[in-house]
C-alpha cells in the first residue's frame, strides 16, 4: 500500500470546532454547514458576523479543541451582518480541511459527535439548550427570556434570547441545538 503524501491529508472540521484569523490573532466557532440554494456547489460555513473584520482579508483557518491552530485554510468571509441577526459566511475554500454537518462533543464520552437533524425556531421560555464553541466545549442551559437587550462599550444589542449556558470569547458562532429524546415503551 502505498503512503499518502502528508499534504493530502484532510483534518476534519466539525460544528463548535473553532475558526481562527491570524491577521489580529481572533478566534470564533464553526456554526453549521449551507449551501446557495441556486448552486450547491457554493458552500459555506455559518459562524458570527461579529468575527468579520474590515480592515483585514478575514482569512479562517482551522482550531481544533485542544489543539494549537493549525494552518489550515478553511476560507473567507465573503458576507457578514451584525445588524438584525449577527451572522456571517465563510466560503469554504481549504483543500485541506472537511467540514463535517455534525456538533463536536468530545467532552462526551458516548456521544462524541452529534448529528443535525432538522432546524427550528426556540418559541418557548424554560426550554432546554445546548451550544458547541471553541473554549467552553458543550454547555446546556435553559431559556429565560426573548427580546433582551445588550448593552456594552461597543453600543447595544436588540432581540436577544437570554440563557443561563456558560459561554466564552471565541464560542461565537457556535451551533445551539437541542437533544430531542425520543421515547419509546414496551409493550
Amino acid at each position: 500500500m502505498k503512503r499518502q503524501k502528508r499534504d493530502l491529508i484532510k483534518g476534519r472540521l466539525l460544528c463548535g470546532e473553532g475558526l481562527h484569523r491570524f491577521e489580529i490573532s481572533y478566534s470564533c466557532s464553526a456554526g453549521f454547514l449551507a449551501n446557495f440554494i441556486d448552486n450547491p456547489n457554493f458552500n459555506y460555513i455559518v459562524t458570527a458576523g461579529h468575527c468579520y473584520n474590515r480592515d483585514t482579508g478575514n482569512n479562517f483557518y482551522h482550531y481544533p479543541w485542544g489543539s494549537k491552530y493549525t494552518t489550515y485554510f478553511i476560507g473567507q468571509m465573503v458576507y457578514h451582518s451584525v445588524q438584525k441577526y449577527d451572522f456571517g459566511l465563510i466560503e469554504i475554500r481549504g483543500t485541506h480541511t472537511d467540514p463535517i454537518p455534525m456538533i463536536r462533543n468530545l467532552d462526551s464520552s458516548r456521544y462524541r459527535q452529534l448529528h443535525i437533524h432538522d432546524t427550528t425556531q426556540v418559541s418557548s421560555h424554560g426550554v432546554h439548550l445546548c451550544k458547541s464553541g471553541l473554549f467552553t466545549h458543550v454547555t446546556c442551559g435553559y431559556v429565560r427570556a426573548f427580546d433582551g437587550i445588550c448593552i456594552d462599550r461597543r453600543g447595544f444589542m436588540t432581540d436577544l434570547i437570554i440563557t443561563d449556558m456558560h459561554s466564552y470569547h471565541g464560542d461565537s458562532g457556535g451551533p445551539v441545538y437541542f437533544i430531542l429524546k425520543i421515547c419509546t415503551q414496551l409493550v
